[in-house]
């Protein structure tokens, strides 16, 4: 939902940002691009509390602080630690594309944030607006206010889209903080899991040219390899630089190597 507000000539909430950019093409999400940030567990029966801010400080003094130091202290079942999130298709500085996102220190399941939307290009920068939205954690709903009517349909459009991304992303953490692990994935998490995904078994194999098949663990540090070897087949998880390998075993077929090697490459290292 849009409340929109104020009237006449909207330059009067236009803002030139010399940083500014338009937002991401394609698909895309929001992702947390802060660090000292991890799931907010612990509270008695939380998984009964659907809806409730997701996110803690990792620093226990910091997130006390932030409880105890505010007059009056933020009730037990609110939120304290604020977060800031990014499109998630590039590790890069948003600059306005950047939103934090404040839990409400009276409704658990409450937040707001502001979004600074691109209106046009403007030499080097770019015109802005701004508006607010806040979110129903618990009903999975936003409404957006203070967005001036007379602005392009694009801008608002442009609203609507990141509001719900926004709400999307909140959702899914809230489910993640019950059945993750402790910390939510960061913007660097995200780009070193683009890099380091795992490859596809490859034959012959690329690395001695010999008959096989091999794989990257994706892991940038590991890959698998399996090979016929005197009427079976003998599989390996092995390190880059390294000249022995980490694990081996055998095999009475293909398949069955690197089915076993693909479950050794799962483990982790020990060394």
């Amino acid at each position: 939902m849009t409340v929109n507000t104020g009237g006449g000539s909207p330059d009067r909430v236009i803002q030139f940002d010399m940083y500014a950019a338009p937002p991401p093409k394609g698909e895309w999400g929001y992702t947390l691009d802060q660090y000292g940030i991890i799931y907010r567990r612990g509270l008695i029966a939380q998984r009964l509390r659907p809806g409730w801010w997701p996110f803690a400080y990792a620093d226990a003094d910091h997130e006390h602080h932030a409880r105890r130091g505010t007059v009056p202290p933020v009730p037990v079942e609110c939120g304290a630690a604020p977060v800031r999130l990014a499109p998630d298709c590039a590790v890069r500085s948003w600059g306005n594309e950047y939103v934090t996102v404040t839990p409400s220190r009276t409704m658990p399941h409450h937040a707001a944030a502001t979004l600074t939307l691109w209106v046009r290009p403007q030499g080097a920068g770019g015109m802005v607006t701004r508006c607010r939205v806040h979110f129903d954690l618990l009903a999975t709903t936003h409404h957006i206010q203070h967005l001036h009517p007379a602005l392009p349909e694009e801008v608002s459009t442009q609203a609507q889209v990141k509001a719900a991304k926004l709400t999307a992303y909140l959702a899914a953490e809230i489910k993640y903080r019950d059945d993750g692990p402790r910390r939510p994935a960061t913007a660097d998490d995200r780009q070193h899991q683009r890099r380091h995904r795992p490859g596809q078994w490859q034959e012959p194999d690329p690395r001695n040219g010999s008959p096989g098949w091999s794989r990257d663990v994706g892991d940038g540090t590991r890959w698998l390899f399996a090979c016929p070897a005197g009427g079976r087949w003998r599989w390996a998880v092995c390190q880059y630089d390294e000249s022995r390998p980490l694990v081996t075993g055998q095999a009475a077929d293909a398949l069955e190597a690197m089915a076993l090697a693909d479950a050794a490459g799962r483990l982790p290292q020990t060394r």
